[in-house]
């Protein structure tokens, strides 16, 4: 029986997805609120990337929390891009047009529609690739170009939070 745990055990990793061992952004297709197509991640075009995840309507002040750390951040450091990642499960695509005509009308700003991106996706592989779980709060993630994951932190903005993402932005 120790036998069969230990060669499970060892087997595990050839049954993740990649991604998931690597803390890496899934490769997804998207488009921004001004119906730009986007392939992500190599489309955020970033040196590195801070991005926003949240999951339901009513986390936008919690984004929100974040607005002034993020644009201080995009000043500070050459190359950061940021971009606000509204993700709802793959089931909800029927309704992209919907949703995302009533978020593009909300938001008179173009560079913010520009940097919002609604992913309709399976949220548990993209939180497994990520490194991130649960849905009660936002998780604000720093990338690489490539899409490797070099931090995240989860909830409002905090100095602690924001010394863990401002660190990884060198």
């Amino acid at each position: 029986m120790k036998h069969l745990a230990l060669l499970l055990l060892a087997a595990l990793p050839a049954a993740l997805p990649a991604a998931a061992l690597a803390g890496q952004f899934p490769a997804l297709q998207s488009e921004t609120l001004n119906q730009k197509p986007m392939s992500l991640p190599q489309d955020f075009g970033g040196r590195r990337s801070i991005l926003l995840i949240a999951y339901k309507m009513n986390q936008q002040a919690v984004v929100d929390s974040w607005g002034e750390f993020v644009a201080a951040a995009k000043s500070k450091y050459p190359g950061v891009q940021a971009y606000e990642l509204p993700v709802l499960g793959g089931n909800m695509g029927f309704m992209r047009g919907f949703i995302d005509g009533g978020m593009r009308n909300g938001i008179a700003d173009s560079a913010t529609r520009d940097h919002t991106i609604t992913l309709y996706t399976d949220v548990g592989h993209l939180q497994a690739a990520l490194g991130i779980s649960g849905t009660s709060t936002i998780h604000t993630v720093v990338i690489d170009r490539s899409g490797k994951v070099l931090a995240t932190v989860a909830g409002p903005y905090s100095k602690a939070a924001a010394e863990k993402i401002e660190a990884a932005l060198n």
